[in-house]
């Protein structure tokens, strides 16, 4: 049976990083499972990587050459040349807050791997998660067009989340070729991917996807903004229960012009919105949906993009979630 390697980048969620572990486990026909970690100083994570040495293959990137908000794109860079030092020709790189949810077979893998051998000028890697319902909101419907199995983007419209994602299945070749290396931010990624025209095909059978609202961990930034920014955004460990097969078999009986959006197939205990948020902490507190949260969204969005001190950045998140906490506390106290 085919096999492809996957590797699991993570960083002091415990909970998240076995959650995933454990739906590839169930799920996903792997050879070989990497743990990326970039610096986890947790002490329930340190003990897991102390006691699972010889369960998992544990990678741990020189940490001096990511910044301080973490080394996700030196990490990424670090195990291309893993993986093609072990000459792996394709891979699955996935983030310890993305879950797989029902069964994958060998076929699904064929399909992807010769996709992408098929068009080495335009793709390096394919998304096999579900959309954000949100994405609807910026064209994404009209964006797309069906290719075999595949969402690609349609000449003459450019969706940057079309351009540019990192998890997925990757053609090493592929990646090498078009993009050479990760760029330091998504940005610069989706920039690079814009100039050279190439783009990420979606699967119109996605097998999982990452957890709404989870929880946001920056390495090197200040404990109290990360907190108050959970706790403004209502985040928390939300994970997926596995698709049913009523489920699965309805969305492979689909008409594949029908978008596969998370909220519509997946079922996540726990979750406060029916609009979810799989990013940006001034997104999910924008998806609660009050004057109040539309306008600490803005500010904390306008910060998150601005301010590149990162100790600036953290007291004005710190003060400006104090304030929020604080007024609603009040406004609730006045109303009872």
């Amino acid at each position: 049976m085919m096999k492809i390697p996957v590797y699991i980048f993570s960083y002091n969620r415990l909970q998240y990083l076995k959650n995933a572990i454990n739906s590839v486990e169930k799920f996903y026909p792997y050879s070989t499972i990497y743990i990326v970690d970039d610096g986890s100083d947790d002490a329930d994570m340190l003990e897991f990587i102390q006691q699972n040495t010889t369960m998992y293959n544990f990678i741990f990137p020189n940490s001096s050459v990511c910044g301080d908000r973490g080394g996700l794109y030196a990490n990424l860079n670090y195990c291309v040349h893993h993986a093609q030092q072990h000459e792996y020709e394709h891979v699955l790189f996935m983030f310890d807050d993305i879950q797989i949810v029902r069964k994958v077979n060998e076929t699904e893998l064929i399909n992807d791997i010769n996709f992408l051998f098929e068009n080495p000028k335009k793709m390096y890697n394919i998304v096999p998660a579900f959309f954000p319902i949100t994405e609807k909101y910026i064209g994404i419907d009209a964006a797309l067009d069906v290719c075999d199995n595949y969402y690609v983007l349609r000449d003459g419209f450019d969706i940057p989340t079309q351009r540019f994602n990192e998890p997925g299945v990757y053609s090493i070749k592929n990646f090498i070729s078009l993009m050479e290396t990760f760029e330091n931010s998504e940005r610069q990624n989706q920039k690079k991917c814009k100039e050279r025209n190439l783009f990420s095909p979606h699967s119109c059978f996605p097998i999982g996807s990452r957890l709404p609202f989870q929880e946001y961990t920056r390495r090197g930034r200040d404990i109290k903004a990360i907190t108050f920014l959970n706790k403004v955004s209502q985040r928390g460990f939300y994970p997926f229960e596995d698709m049913p097969s009523t489920i699965i078999d309805m969305l492979f009986n689909r008409t594949k012009d029908k978008l596969a959006y998370a909220e519509k197939w997946l079922r996540a205990p726990g979750v406060p919105q029916t609009i979810w948020s799989f990013w940006g902490e001034s997104f999910g507190v924008e998806l609660l949906g009050g004057d109040d949260e539309k306008e600490l969204a803005e500010k904390l969005f306008w910060i998150e993009n601005n301010v590149e001190d990162h100790s600036t950045a953290d007291k004005m998140i710190i003060d400006l979630c104090e304030t929020y906490l604080e007024d609603k506390k009040n406004s609730l106290y006045i109303y009872n």
